[in-house]
C-alpha cells in the first residue's frame, strides 16, 4: 500500500512539472526584462461629438508605449497615441453646418415664427486631431503558456483641447520571447460642457437667443493591435 502511494505520489508530481513547466518558462523569460516597447495601430467608432468632423465619428489611432514591471503582476507605463477622423463630412450639401448636434440646419422659413434649437463646444474642443499622453498601471490576471490576459487603468491628457480622460482596458499579449503582439480593447470617457443656443425667427429675422450651459459625457471604445519588445536582462 505504501509503495502505491508513492508511485501515485511521483506520478502526480511529474504531471504537475509537465503542466506547470511551460507556464513557469515563460514567466521567467518576461521576467529577466523589467521593461517593454511596443507600437499599436487602432480605431474607434464612437469618437466624442465634440471631436467629429462635422457629424463622423469614425477614428484612426495610431501609438507608442513604454512600460516597467514594479513585480511579476504589476505594470506601469506611459503611451501617447495620434487620433485623427477618417470619416467624410456629412454637411457638404448644406450652406451652413452644426457639427455639434451632427445634422444640418436649414435657413428659417420667411414668414411667420421658427426657433432653432442648435449648440457648439468650445473652440479647443473642436476638430478630430489630437495627442494624448495616458500614464496607467496594469495588472496580469492570468499566464499561460502563450501569454498574458491583464487589466489597466490610467488618465489621459489631451493637450490641445486641455482635457483629461479616465481610461479602462483589457488586453491580451502573447507571445514569449523578445518580441510578442498585443490585442487591446479599452474606454475613455469624457467629461466636456456644450452651450446650447435657441434663436428665434420672426419673418426670417432674428428677434432673440438664448443659451445655456449643458454638461455632456460620453464614453469612446476603442481597438488597438500591435507589438511590443522585452529586451532581455544581462546575465
Amino acid at each position: 500500500m505504501l509503495t502505491h502511494a508513492r508511485q501515485t505520489g511521483v506520478l502526480l508530481a511529474t504531471l504537475l512539472l509537465a503542466v506547470s513547466g511551460p507556464a513557469l518558462g515563460y514567466a521567467q523569460s518576461r521576467a529577466t526584462s523589467r521593461f517593454e516597447a511596443g507600437l499599436t495601430i487602432g480605431g474607434s467608432a464612437n469618437e466624442p461629438l465634440a471631436f467629429a468632423n462635422c457629424g463622423s465619428r469614425v477614428a484612426g489611432r495610431v501609438g507608442g508605449r513604454l512600460g516597467f514591471r514594479l513585480a511579476p503582476s504589476w505594470h506601469v507605463d506611459l503611451r501617447t497615441q495620434i487620433v485623427s477622423g477618417i470619416g467624410a463630412p456629412i454637411c457638404f450639401l448644406c450652406e451652413a453646418c452644426f457639427c455639434s448636434f451632427g445634422h444640418c440646419v436649414p435657413f428659417p422659413p420667411s414668414a411667420g415664427p421658427y426657433v432653432n434649437h442648435d449648440g457648439y463646444y468650445a473652440s479647443p474642443l473642436a476638430g478630430s486631431t489630437f495627442v494624448m499622453t495616458s500614464v496607467g498601471a496594469e495588472r496580469r490576471l492570468l499566464g499561460t503558456p502563450f501569454g498574458e490576459w491583464r487589466v489597466r487603468g490610467g488618465a489621459a491628457r489631451i493637450w490641445n483641447k486641455h482635457l483629461w480622460a479616465p481610461e479602462l482596458s483589457s488586453s491580451l499579449h502573447f507571445g514569449s520571447g523578445m518580441i510578442g503582439g498585443v490585442f487591446e480593447v479599452g474606454v475613455s470617457h469624457y467629461s466636456l460642457h456644450r452651450t446650447d443656443t435657441a434663436t428665434s425667427y420672426l419673418d426670417g429675422q432674428v428677434v432673440g437667443t438664448t443659451t445655456s450651459l449643458v454638461p455632456v459625457h460620453e464614453t469612446t471604445i476603442y481597438v488597438d493591435v500591435g507589438f511590443t519588445i522585452h529586451p532581455s536582462a544581462p546575465h
